[in-house]
């Protein structure tokens, strides 16, 4: 998104935006705020970042697997949240 963000002038912008859209979209298969959440918690090895407060509940592990795979597939990396 960041890189997006500075590069949206360019030639490589479309290429970008695509990318970032099939991101969204893995991400909205589930609800969000577990998935970001579950997606954190995988990139930072921190099991802590998967809870959730009421009113939302937590993703099942199907539903985890299932983002952190298709994320996979896409070939997102977030290596700046490892300690």
């Amino acid at each position: 998104m960041d890189r997006l963000y500075r590069e949206w002038r360019s030639p490589e912008a479309e290429r970008l935006q695509a990318e970032l859209n099939a991101v969204r979209g893995a991400v909205e298969k589930v609800p969000v705020i577990p998935g970001l959440k579950a997606v954190v918690a995988h990139h930072a090895a921190d099991p802590g970042w998967l809870p959730v407060r009421p009113p939302l509940a937590d993703l099942a592990p199907a539903q985890r697997d299932a983002l952190l795979a298709d994320l996979a597939a896409l070939r997102l990396a977030l290596p700046e949240l490892r300690g």
